[in-house]
């Protein structure tokens, strides 16, 4: 699993990543254009690196003067990723979470599309808080949480209501970080 992250967190392929999510479809000499700091053998690289982790496919090939042009996108649909519940080992928690994010960062994308000014007017929020809790309290907040969000689900849309997406995540911090202790 780690050499998965680590095929996914590199820095240069991050950066192919970011660019066809902004894009949705992105072509090699696309990407060599909106990163021109990077080589053009180092592209070919790393992108060759995300096809075979299925990072990205191949969404299209054009024919171009005898040769082919792929036009890559992101391997990651909406529904896509599976349940909680039928998820059992670490690369593939790993794999749901990092298509979660992706489709989250592809939201907010189309959000900066629109205007990257106005945002907290039109409601975007994102925010991060670190709360001790017991078993029992994180169960009983979760519980709250969700009581309120199924409450609004029976919402019609109505002249002043928008359509929102409330996106929840809970994490513990690791042993090692010192804050579980008592």
């Amino acid at each position: 699993m780690r050499s998965r992250i680590n095929l996914l967190l590199h820095p240069i392929r991050m950066r192919i990543i970011q660019w066809i999510l902004t894009q949705q479809e992105s072509t090699t000499a696309e990407i060599s254009s909106a990163l021109p700091d990077i080589p053009q053998a180092t592209l070919y690289r790393h992108i060759n690196k995300l096809l075979e982790a299925e990072a990205i496919k191949v969404t299209r090939e054009n024919q171009i003067r005898g040769t082919l042009e792929k036009v890559f996108s992101l391997n990651i649909e909406k529904g896509q990723i599976k349940p909680l519940a039928n998820i059992e080992t670490p690369q593939e928690h790993f794999e749901a979470f990092f298509s979660f994010l992706m489709m989250l960062l592809g939201d907010f994308q189309e959000i900066l599309k629109e205007s990257s000014t106005g945002l907290k007017e039109k409601g975007v929020m994102y925010r991060q808080s670190n709360v001790f809790l017991s078993d029992e309290e994180l169960m009983e907040l979760a519980g709250k949480i969700q009581e309120i969000l199924l409450e609004k689900t029976t919402n019609k849309p109505i002249p002043g209501r928008k359509l929102r997406t409330i996106t929840s995540i809970i994490l513990p911090k690791p042993e090692s970080s010192g804050d579980s202790k008592s």
